[in-house]
């Protein structure tokens, strides 16, 4: 038989009802601390019932929590505006621009342009390189 929460709820509430396995690096959660969207910066899993989630609130604060499944009907997968999924496109653009820069100033004689473009394209393809690999550099994983 039927809570009557889950009874009560639309097949949309349904969908958008987070399990702790959807509680990932980068998800955006409802229902964990007050009526605010977290974002989820890492999860620790304590057995199959229970995990440690480290999350940032809207203001940019960390804080921890310790749920279980008994939380699972209070969150809602949700989007804070912050979170950002990069598409596969947007990687080598700054590369791109870096290089487009590094030919224009050797062709048209422009030394700063080369210059710049030159630093462009190496800091872009380092950040590429580490943000590929999962790696934060300088707070943010992804650079793209």
């Amino acid at each position: 038989m039927e809570s009557g929460r889950e009874a009560d709820e639309s097949p949309l509430e349904a969908v958008l009802r987070a399990r702790l396995e959807d509680l990932v690096p980068g998800a955006s959660v409802a229902g964990v601390a007050g009526a605010g969207v977290v974002d989820v910066v890492a999860v620790q899993w304590h057995g199959a019932n229970f995990v440690t989630l480290t999350y940032r609130d809207s203001y940019g604060g960390t804080a921890q929590a310790v749920l279980g499944r008994d939380h699972e009907p209070r969150l809602q997968l949700g989007t804070s505006g912050r979170t950002h999924v990069p598409r596969q496109s947007e990687g080598p653009n700054m590369i791109v621009l870096g290089v487009v820069l590094l030919v224009v100033g050797l062709i048209v004689k422009i030394p700063i342009l080369v210059t710049i473009g030159l630093i462009i394209a190496v800091l872009g393809a380092a950040l590429f390189v580490l943000g590929s690999m999962g790696r934060a550099v300088g707070g943010r994983r992804h650079y793209w």
